[in-house]
């Protein structure tokens, strides 16, 4: 490899900015339970993999979401990606991960109703409610707050 492809190597992989420190680690685990270790080289060449990856992928889901005439890359562009791609190994991993992420984020969001309702001695129907009176009342007169002070 020249320096200059070399130069443009590494400066593709810093435009994607995958964590070196995270994709190390994660190469540390897996490779620990076989009792083997990376060197330095093999951990950046590893990290510009990743980067590659990343960008392969995302710039094919970006093609096809362009194609749709939409303007946000969705879950089905990215899977989509990677059966056209040769990683349709990988879907169904990829699905079962998206489910889980999706599960945590209902949680969280339960989570903060919940401590909502906790603090203000409402149900999560009132809190509602009073959240729809307080937007008809902004869309009635939206200087209101500016008149009162």
């Amino acid at each position: 490899m020249s320096e200059e492809e070399e130069a443009d190597f590494r400066g593709n992989c810093d435009s994607v900015a995958i964590p070196k420190t995270t994709v190390n680690k994660v190469a540390t685990e897996v490779l620990a339970n076989a009792g083997a270790h990376l060197s330095s080289d093999a951990k950046e060449l590893l990290v510009g993999f990743c980067s590659e990856f990343v960008q392969l992928v995302s710039s094919h889901a970006n093609e096809l979401c362009e194609k749709e005439n939409k303007k946000v890359i969705s879950p089905e562009h990215i899977l989509q990606s990677l059966e056209e791609l040769g990683f349709g190994d990988y879907c169904q991993e990829v699905k079962q991960v998206y489910e889980e992420f999706l599960e945590i984020e209902k949680r969280r969001s339960k989570t903060s109703w919940t401590k909502m309702t906790e603090r203000t001695g409402l149900t999560e129907e009132e809190l509602i409610r009073q959240q729809e009176e307080l937007f008809a009342k902004a869309r009635e007169n939206p200087l209101a707050d500016l008149e009162d002070e």
